[in-house]
């Protein structure tokens, strides 16, 4: 009887210890390829709004992308100059907020799809994980070579050896990291990020009181 009490003790510790080793593999694989499942869910929405702006008190940069179905409009800010690429209805317009002036341009030449296609290219990619700390709070990471979808600086890349980080708090995506190398000098950029799966409508709409060029 004592043997068989033993034996089930036994037993019932080594379920115990499978069980618990489960779920650490499913937290673990639940963790990984995190920015592949916000590929799959930006995917999945029909509407959302990416926000990116560069954590640089030197020089403002911003870039908004909407979209809504097929409609799509990208807002962006460099310095003091504020435009927008609205595509709708399979037509392109470039917006000039500061000059209240817009104009259309081939939609052949505009890839207005560049948050979707940017991850849709590192989704099958392989990736280095890693935790690094930010503003005093430290963040898992998901790390790429040579992807220069996210690159928001001003200079040619064509032959740059380009770092591009992932930082997510749980599932969120919270900061983009770029590091650039190019003939021995290396530049860093860090662009905070903002997912809603919302969308402001007027962002579709050219405001009345501007003039077409």
């Amino acid at each position: 009887m004592h043997k068989t009490k033993k034996s089930l003790i036994v037993f019932l510790a080594i379920i115990f210890i499978l069980i618990i080793v489960a779920i650490i593999l499913i937290s673990q694989e639940r963790r990984a390829d995190r920015l592949v499942r916000l590929y799959k869910k930006i995917l999945d929405n029909n509407k959302y709004t990416f926000s990116m702006e560069e954590e640089n008190i030197e020089h403002i940069y911003k870039m908004t992308v909407s979209q809504k179905d097929n409609n799509i409009n990208i807002d962006t800010q460099s310095g003091e100059d504020i435009s927008s690429t609205l595509i709708l209805d399979g037509h392109v317009y470039v917006i000039m907020h500061n000059l209240k002036q817009y104009y259309t341009v081939d939609g052949n030449s505009i890839d207005g799809d560049i948050i979707l296609s940017g991850l849709k290219e590192m989704a099958n990619e392989k990736y280095i994980k890693g935790k690094e700390i930010i503003n005093g709070k430290t963040y898992y990471y998901e790390e790429y070579k040579n992807k220069s979808n996210f690159v928001q600086l001003l200079h040619e890349t064509d032959n740059c050896i380009i770092t591009t980080r992932f930082y997510f708090d749980k599932n969120n995506l919270v900061y983009i990291r770029n590091i650039i190398e190019d003939e021995g000098k290396k530049e860093e950029e860090l662009l905070k990020v903002v997912i809603k799966y919302e969308v402001n409508d007027d962002v579709f709409k050219i405001p009345e009181d501007y003039a077409e060029m």
